[in-house]
């Protein structure tokens, strides 16, 4: 996927997983189709197919198989770490998001790795178990906030003895940490006085591997950030970086206000908060949840 980036970055594979086990004519894909970074064709039975670069030719990929691709270097790079234990077994996690089908992808991507048996786990549940919430006794009704690469979830979780039901989610998919880094990229941008288009491919992807690095310094630090590029340093400002993330998350605290509304009509008390997600990390969005 970075390979192909690099060579055009409108055919990077960063929202892959919205598009497994999806349908063409599904009537939010050309919703869908309008954000995402690469081209999406009509394959047969009109399953969604990737259009990606090859050698500098144009080449359509299945999502699931190209998933299978991120699973397997990962599985790789455990036993290259030196873990000397052979495994057969994944668990996967998805979005709430996902319907039966696109589970199914999912499983299939499992599978077509080598691994034979697979389990699947929502978004929601992963970060409850992550968090350690399940093993505190009081907490009975838990709200996540995921803020994911891409998207945006909240939900309503309820706990009862060792059941666990997902009551409500909201969200985006077209929101996530990749929203607040493209806010400093633009900031970086004008203090460099130059245009995303102006630059190369490896300039453009070299200068977003910076800003990012500089997000999560700012964020550990809640200071100002330093990044150096084609021989300026410039500092983006981190009380300007707030200020331009105001309308990002007004966005998401509504959809908080949503799962609230829900625990209201549903006579639920919050006793938990679950926050997942590398952007959450951020204290001026963390203060605002």
């Amino acid at each position: 996927a970075v390979q192909f980036g690099k060579e055009s970055p409108l055919y990077l594979f960063g929202n892959l997983v919205n598009l497994i086990g999806r349908s063409f004519k599904e009537k939010d894909m050309s919703v869908l189709r309008s954000y995402l970074p690469y081209n999406v064709a009509d394959g047969n039975n009109h399953r969604c197919m990737v259009v990606g670069l090859n050698q500098g030719n144009e080449v359509v990929y299945d999502p699931t198989v190209m998933l299978t691709f991120f699973v397997r270097k990962i599985i790789d790079q455990i036993y290259e770490s030196g873990y000397k234990h052979y495994f057969d077994s994944i668990l996967l996690s998805y979005p709430h998001t996902f319907l039966d089908l696109q589970k199914d992808q999912l499983r299939k991507v499992a599978n077509y790795t080598g691994l034979m048996h697979v389990d699947l786990i929502s978004d929601t549940l992963a970060a409850c178990l992550y968090s350690g919430v399940f093993n505190n006794p009081n907490s009975d009704t838990i709200i996540v906030v995921d803020c994911g690469v891409l998207t945006f979830d909240v939900s309503l979780v309820s706990r009862k003895q060792d059941t666990y039901e997902v009551i409500a989610s909201e969200g985006f998919n077209n929101i996530g940490g990749d929203s607040f880094t493209n806010v400093l990229l633009l900031m970086a941008l004008q203090k460099l006085d130059k245009q995303y288009e102006s630059l190369e491919v490896h300039e453009m992807y070299a200068l977003r591997e910076l800003v990012e690095a500089a997000k999560i310094e700012m964020s550990k630090s809640k200071g100002d950030g330093r990044i150096s590029f084609g021989g300026h340093t410039i500092t983006l400002s981190y009380d300007e970086f707030e200020k331009k993330c105001y309308t990002l998350i007004d966005l998401c605290c509504n959809e908080v206000k949503k799962i609230l509304d829900a625990c209201s009509s549903n006579n639920m008390n919050p006793t938990s908060l679950v926050l997942a997600g590398r952007a959450i990390q951020l204290p001026f969005f963390q203060r605002a949840i």
